[in-house]
């Protein structure tokens, strides 16, 4: 049975109480290619039940399971959730070459009763554990290959975490960063609407979201509809040092909004 072991890099929040469970969107893709001549009945994602930092672990993750062919055509696509020390397993396509784990929701829980600080902006080193495996199996089950996930680097928010209003009346909300140790390890910025008050066009209503440097020079920028449930990504520059995040409308209306931080699953790793 043949096994590759690679590190991967999780994101944490800056504080968590005891036994709290925090979730936010991931944009993480990870990509197996089986080895020639193994049997493969099936695959199986496996989120084990171990500490990644301190007492953190991952409580569970959500996301797509991929096959291709060896054109790189898309064969199957099974929407998947998995939660710590469970797995879930996706029969094989025919003519499967390669498979990927994508991403959408990552969360992580304190399995302590002590209240962690962690800090922003903390760039750590994870223990080790492995803590996602993609795995090919036969008809009995028995692991035939297998691609190994550990705890390679920990990287804490560049902001301590907070819900962001937007409000017709006073449209824009703008807040500095950290990322002197964790910049390069951000791949994106998201945003997300996640709350409205008030009657809205998504068509014509849109919430931005902007990346300044610090003379507030637009780095980039993104725009989204106003409707629960839109989100929008923004790829990170290393210049930011600050969020603006503005509402155009003129309504008056209230819109929550999350602003998530991405982070490179894959960066440094050696």
């Amino acid at each position: 049975m043949a096994y590759i072991t690679k590190g991967m890099n999780f994101i944490l929040k800056n504080i968590y109480g005891g036994y709290e469970t925090f979730g936010g969107m991931a944009n993480a893709s990870i990509v197996y290619y089986p080895p020639f001549g193994i049997t493969i009945d099936h695959f199986r994602v496996a989120l084990y039940d171990v500490k990644i930092y301190f007492d953190i672990k991952v409580n569970k993750i959500k996301g797509k399971f991929r096959q291709y062919d060896a054109a790189n055509n898309l064969l199957s696509e099974t929407s998947i959730e998995v939660t710590r020390g469970s797995s879930v397993t996706i029969p094989a396509s025919e003519g499967v070459d390669y498979v990927e784990l994508f991403i959408t929701y990552y969360e992580t829980y304190n399995s302590s009763s002590i209240t962690r600080d962690i800090g922003v902006d903390v760039l750590g080193s994870g223990i080790g554990s492995e803590v996602i495996r993609i795995a090919t199996e036969d008809s009995a089950n028995n692991e035939t290959s297998s691609v190994r996930l550990t705890s390679y680097k920990v990287i804490t928010l560049a902001k301590a975490f907070e819900i962001v209003q937007v409000i017709g009346e006073q449209p824009t909300r703008v807040f500095s960063i950290t990322t002197t140790n964790t910049n390069l390890y951000i791949k994106q910025w998201a945003i997300e609407i996640t709350g409205l008050s008030g009657s809205a066009d998504p068509n014509v209503d849109r919430v931005y979201l902007q990346l300044l440097d610090v003379g507030d020079n637009v780095l980039a920028s993104v725009d989204v509809g106003v409707a629960v449930g839109n989100i929008a990504f923004l790829d990170h520059n290393t210049a930011t040092a600050k969020i603006r995040v503005y509402l155009s409308t003129t309504k008056r209306l209230i819109v929550t909004c999350r602003v998530h931080e991405l982070v490179n699953i894959a960066y440094g790793v050696p």
